[in-house]
């Protein structure tokens, strides 16, 4: 029986640079960790438990305990609630918020590699899109897309609404700009980006296509927030 082929897009170069750049910085961080850092250093929680600081421990905070109205804690309500959420229902399988954080953090972004790769090839070849993909990858704050941060989840939702909208795919674009709303604020900028996408569409076509509206439910995931 001859080898099943993979979907074009589930692409194993991309996917072997995410995880091989991801194993390579977890590592790095943590020998360095060991030299400048705590003389105990040993197993899961020391080798992951160096990045639960910063706004990390406040997302895993949010996942394991939700938001509140009292005390110190209400100040967390600042923090997007779309990344926490994934986190607490991955937590719900794997019994630990600081690795769900990882795992969260890990498929998101395997899954912008993919969606960037898939989006440049639209305008350049197979060889720029997967050295787009590098780039990204090796770029020296790129340790975000790796760590639990919010930055891999809202890349990978800001690049799929936009490959969405260039496949004309509006309802789905629509979609994905709602959550990355509800991921970062930033994903606001979308509204306007995305409407750029609708204007040249109409100088091709000249209707009104109903579909647009679809780009309403950015500002609604906003507004959920």
């Amino acid at each position: 029986m001859p080898a099943r082929k993979l979907p074009n897009w589930l692409n194993l170069n991309v996917i072997s640079t995410v995880l091989i750049s991801k194993l390579l910085i977890l590592v790095f961080a943590s020998h360095a960790y060991q030299i400048v850092g705590e003389s105990n250093f040993s197993g899961f929680e020391s080798f992951f438990g160096i990045w639960n600081r910063w706004d990390a421990s406040q997302y895993l905070k949010i996942a394991q305990d939700g938001y509140t109205a009292v005390g110190d804690d209400r100040f967390l309500i600042v923090f997007f609630p779309l990344y926490p959420l994934l986190v607490a229902i991955v937590a719900f399988i794997v019994r630990d918020y600081l690795l769900s954080g990882f795992l969260v953090t890990a498929l998101a972004s395997i899954a912008a590699g993919l969606l960037l790769r898939k989006l440049a090839i639209l305008d350049h070849g197979e060889k720029t899109a997967q050295l787009a993909v590098v780039f990204l990858f090796i770029f020296p704050t790129s340790y975000f897309l790796h760590t639990p941060y919010t930055e891999s989840l809202f890349l990978s939702l800001v690049i799929g609404s936009f490959l969405a909208a260039r496949q004309r795919s509006w309802v789905v674009a629509g979609i994905l700009g709602g959550l990355a709303c509800m991921t970062r604020v930033n994903g606001l900028v979308l509204l306007p980006a995305l409407a750029y996408e609708v204007w040249e569409q109409y100088k091709t076509e000249r209707e009104f296509n109903k579909r647009w509206l679809f780009l309403l439910l950015i500002p609604f995931g906003f507004s959920l927030y």
